[in-house]
């Protein structure tokens, strides 16, 4: 469990990561900017609805069904049909990250669906990539939520997670 706490996290800060290059130097190209406005008004929107609400539908109900439907579906079903496991991992990856709408969401989704594909793909049990999913949801919900202070804290630690994740998943694929 710990393991996949530390994923989640480090695909936080994975994602943190790509925003701000998103923002930084990509937001000259128009559709970027446009993906970009359009995760600052979905934000601003869960930020002024019921919180508790969105919290429980982006951290809990729609990690366990993302993960049913695209690691437990879409990966599980690929995977009986061909030997090669990075296939049913990346097309699962890509399908999530087409499925989130918002192209600069939908390239750290696919990131994420990397990670939690391989994770899937190594157990063959889907509590792990729900785990991993719930708490990079979680953790991204608090970095959105959080005040001006606690912030800046929670975007280090979760830039700083990048490298045991990578460690993790580097030991995993010598299994």
């Amino acid at each position: 469990i710990i393991t996949a706490i530390i994923l989640g996290i480090g695909v936080s800060g994975l994602s943190l990561l790509w925003l701000l290059f998103a923002d930084t130097a990509l937001s000259g190209i128009g559709f970027i900017k446009e993906s970009l406005e359009m995760m600052q008004k979905v934000n601003a929107s869960i930020k002024g609805g019921n919180l508790l609400f969105s919290a429980l539908l982006t951290c809990i109900v729609g990690p366990i069904m993302e993960e049913i439907l695209f690691r437990g579906l879409i990966c599980g079903s690929l995977g009986k049909t061909t030997k090669i496991a990075w296939i049913p991992i990346f097309i699962s990856a890509l399908v999530f990250g087409i499925w989130h709408g918002i192209f600069v969401q939908g390239v750290y989704a696919f990131f994420m669906g990397l990670v939690t594909g391989y994770a899937y793909h190594k157990t063959r049990d889907l509590r792990w990539p729900i785990i991993i999913h719930v708490v990079n949801n979680t953790f991204s919900m608090l970095m959105l939520i959080s005040g001006v202070t606690a912030a800046p804290l929670l975007d280090i630690l979760a830039v700083v997670m990048v490298i045991p994740s990578a460690y993790i998943l580097y030991r995993i694929s010598s299994d």
